[in-house]
């Protein structure tokens, strides 16, 4: 078995939700991202929102939920003859999304 990590990802804003601060977060700046982890996690990291673990900070970074995000990364692959089976194997994703390889849905989870 030959297994290939997924680094360097991204993440962005698409468009807002009712009540996100546009000012935030511009939709088209892809930002580092940590993988895994959590939005909230990334946001803090850029030093968008407070830590939302610590006090009352959760109050100020609700409108977090309101917007969609997009996560991504690329890599190279190529067919190996011998490993006719590839798998493409996540260990956690977020209760509603999807999953696109190269502009083809390959799974929606709700």
């Amino acid at each position: 078995m030959r297994v290939t990590k997924l680094v360097d990802w991204e993440f962005k804003a698409e468009p807002p939700g009712d009540g996100f601060p546009q000012y935030f977060l511009p939709q088209d700046l892809w930002r580092s991202a940590h993988v895994p982890s959590h939005i909230h996690t990334d946001l803090h990291h850029h030093g968008v929102i407070a830590n939302p673990f610590v006090g009352q900070a959760e109050l100020g970074c609700q409108w977090v939920d309101t917007v969609a995000w997009t996560y991504r990364t690329r890599f190279s692959w190529q067919p190996d003859p011998t490993r006719p089976i590839v798998k493409l194997l996540f260990e956690g994703l977020d209760t509603v999304c999807d999953v696109w390889l190269n502009g083809e849905l390959l799974a929606s989870h709700d």
